[in-house]
């Protein structure tokens, strides 16, 4: 669990220092070569770096969902839907429609080329899940 909130937060903000900052001129780039933002000009692998970090975030949150179920544990099920939730949204926000239900099904399943779903739709399904995990949280658990 704390590795994937540790993930999930150094990813974005990552990418927030590295692009957003730089883009708006809030820090300025000293060095040269491959990390300048020379006139918005964006290398591949600064946009697929979230897509990639978060996507991998979440086959770990969705090993600990199903250990949650497994051994019966509702706090630490509620914890992974809503870190679930999370990550997806973050990656809804940036990229729109993602894959999302078929995503993290390469094991067992093998799905390795899930479709993309609609950003309605995985807003929809988010919301679901929060309101899910929302009502599996016992705080009389310790």
């Amino acid at each position: 669990m704390n590795t994937a909130i540790l993930e999930g937060v150094n990813t974005g903000l990552s990418r927030s220092h590295r692009l957003n900052n730089e883009l708006m001129q809030v820090t300025v780039s000293l060095t040269e070569g491959n990390t300048v933002f020379h006139r918005y000009v964006l290398f591949p692998s600064e946009s697929d770096y979230m897509w990639s970090n978060y996507y991998l975030s979440l086959t770990n949150i969705e090993d600990m969902i199903q250990k949650a179920k497994a051994m019966s544990q509702p706090n630490y099920l509620a914890i992974g839907l809503t870190l679930k939730a999370w990550l997806f949204a973050n990656l809804t926000d940036i990229y729109g429609d993602i894959p999302y239900s078929q995503a993290l099904k390469g094991y067992p399943n093998y799905v390795v080329n899930p479709t993309f779903d609609k950003q309605e739709d995985v807003y929809k399904d988010l919301i679901a899940k929060l309101d899910t995990a929302n009502a599996l949280y016992d705080v009389t658990l310790s």
